[in-house]
């Protein structure tokens, strides 16, 4: 298994309190029937710290090319059951899920997940949003393609909240991949496999943003996933 470095985005929290933390990603040259990666940072503890994280997974990796289509069953956020908020419930190459659990302690946990079928590539990102009681999205979406370039999921954004995208694609497509409605906030490619990205809105206009709108585009048709979730300060 090769597990690649991860790099980690500490930026200022906005108003919302909301803060991405970090990605990493692996390549495996056999099937796994789950994936775990441990001791993912998550930043400062507190009571109403909400850890979320932004699961994919890929049948193909760049050291292997056997792997099932699948989707991801369970999230484990510190070994404890995450809040599986919504993801693809169907077989493909490139699944994706977004799960989310309140953690009060600690400054690093095990982010892990099992699968339908066994794959070989996976992708992380996560993120901690302060000041929630619950670990349950607002609202939530997702989409399946067989083969498309241009997926896109309309979530509403409570005031004072965050919705987040997730986007994978079972082919490299990262040289023309970009984002409108949302800026993107995390990469990860494994050439020649798979793409993950994801994309952040912060809502801080004083009011709900109804059905706002993020679209993931490239060119080539591509099997992809893509998901959506967004939550609420005080929730």
């Amino acid at each position: 298994m090769t597990v690649l470095a991860p790099y980690y985005t500490l930026a200022t929290p906005r108003l919302s309190g909301f803060l991405y933390i970090g990605d990493d990603m692996q390549t495996n040259a056999a099937n796994q029937a789950s994936m775990l990666f441990p001791a993912m940072p998550i930043g400062k503890p507190q009571a109403d710290r909400l850890v979320i994280s932004l699961l994919m997974s890929s049948r193909y990796s760049s050291e292997g090319q056997s792997g099932s289509n699948s989707w991801i069953e369970d999230a484990f956020i510190g070994g404890v059951a995450a809040t599986r908020n919504d993801g693809i419930s169907s077989t493909e190459r490139a699944p994706t899920a977004i799960a989310s659990r309140i953690v009060p302690t600690g400054r690093t946990a095990d982010i892990a997940y099992t699968l339908h079928n066994p794959q070989r590539g996976a992708a992380v990102g996560v993120g901690v949003f302060y000041g929630l009681s619950s670990d349950v999205a607002a609202d939530s979406d997702r989409l399946r393609f067989s083969s498309d370039h241009t997926p896109s999921l309309a979530i509403t954004i409570p005031a004072g909240g965050i919705g987040l995208w997730s986007v994978g694609i079972g082919n490299d497509r990262d040289s023309t991949l970009a984002w409108t409605g949302a800026p993107e906030i995390a990469r990860r490619v494994d050439p020649g496999s798979f793409v993950w990205s994801a994309a952040l809105v912060v809502n801080d206009t004083g009011s709900d943003l109804v059905d706002h709108v993020a679209e993931a585009s490239w060119t080539f048709d591509s099997p992809c996933t893509m998901c959506a979730a967004s939550f609420a300060p005080g929730a």
